[in-house]
């Protein structure tokens, strides 16, 4: 008997399939969650090294009021310069953020589609053990119906009452 002829074991490959797949994706999910996490670090760290060159150009800055012409040439040159850091830090945090919050939708996608494939999962197990069950109930109907089919019309056969009794207990 093929696949084609029998649906409910066509639907148990189909089963074992999805189940691969949605191992698959687990994995898959929780390696985009470590990405999304990884993102939100980096871009935490960008924040945290603006704010330190930001608070370096500051230091630098006070002690400009102080210094003669040479020194204080060469404070502003370092304040541009720590400055600018900080500002490419601030824009590295802004993208890398953003970058997390565009991988995070995606990645909370990723997770709504996943657990449909489970619902589907679990939807088609329950389908296929309520068919198999049809399946019995309708083989056991066979025999009941082939067993009363035999008896006499007034209905006295000793043998197929017992047989038709046995054929209940199955059931």
């Amino acid at each position: 008997m093929t696949f084609l002829e029998n649906p409910i074991e066509l639907a148990e490959l189909t089963i074992r399939d999805l189940e691969t797949a949605h191992g698959k994706s687990i994995t898959a999910l929780a390696s985009s969650k470590s990405i999304v996490y990884k993102m939100k670090q980096e871009s935490k760290d960008a924040e945290e090294k603006a704010k330190a060159y930001l608070s370096k150009a500051t230091k630098l800055k006070g002690k400009l009021a102080g210094a003669d012409a040479e020194t204080a040439e060469s404070l502003k040159k370092d304040i541009v310069l720590m400055l600018n850091r900080q500002e490419n830090f601030k824009k590295d945090a802004v993208t890398k953020a953003a970058q997390a919050e565009a991988q995070g939708v995606k990645t909370d996608q990723m997770a709504t589609n996943i657990k449909k494939l489970q619902n589907t999962i679990t939807t088609t197990k329950a389908d296929i053990k309520n068919k198999k069950a049809n399946l019995e109930l309708s083989a056991q109907n066979k025999l009941i119906n082939k067993e009363m089919s035999s008896l006499n019309v007034d209905g006295t056969t000793t043998t197929t009452k017992l047989k038709l009794g046995l054929v209940l207990k199955q059931i």
